[in-house]
């Protein structure tokens, strides 16, 4: 009541939301996805579609997002405002599995690994600058279905490991060491992670 001057706002916002979602999944239940996992040149089509259109949104938001509590994450169309991340999340999720599926054969090779982890880390890169939560969520959905279908653990360490200890150290290496004492050209770099130190 004190922020919109209604106090069934967010109650309402949630239920519209919710019969929204319904409405969703009760229509999503009758597709026949049968015929669609039936025809894999259809299913990729449609996955790298999703996927293109999540990346383009995650790009898009990064020039005309609109800022929502100090953050840019949103992309406002006029008649809606949605977060590219959470579109993206379903694109990763949709594009890695026909992809892992493609690849079952070689999937254990590392320049199969490589190009799934590409697949897997631009829209997590776009997303992560301004949502590290997010981009970690969809960075996990794509290591986790790539993990099921088969890709090896060493490849995981090899690949994976060394880029996380680099965002890890992005993140830790405020409390370490004074900012100001580095290169000019790092130090803006380092002050758009500052908040997540924080």
């Amino acid at each position: 009541y004190t922020q919109m001057g209604n106090s069934m706002y967010f109650f309402r916002r949630q239920l519209l939301w919710l019969i929204v979602g319904l409405a969703a999944m009760l229509g999503t239940m009758k597709l026949p996805f049968l015929n669609l996992l039936n025809k894999p040149v259809l299913l990729k089509r449609v996955a790298q579609i999703v996927y293109a259109v999540s990346l383009l949104c995650c790009i898009a938001v990064l020039f005309f997002g609109s800022n929502i509590n100090g953050s840019t994450r949103w992309l406002d169309l006029g008649f809606l405002s949605f977060q590219p991340a959470e579109l993206a999340k379903f694109g990763v999720a949709l594009y890695i599995s026909v992809l892992v599926e493609e690849h079952q054969k070689d999937i254990t090779k590392a320049e199969v690994f490589a190009k799934l982890f590409v697949v897997v880390c631009i829209p997590t890169a776009l997303v992560a600058y301004q949502n590290l939560s997010s981009g970690i969520i969809i960075a996990a959905i794509g290591m986790i279905i790539m993990f099921v279908g088969g890709a090896r653990w060493k490849h995981f360490f090899c690949i994976v490991g060394p880029i996380f200890a680099l965002i890890v150290l992005v993140v830790v290496l405020p409390m370490l060491i004074d900012i100001e004492r580095l290169p000019q050209a790092l130090q803006g770099f380092m002050q758009e992670f500052l908040y997540r130190t924080e």
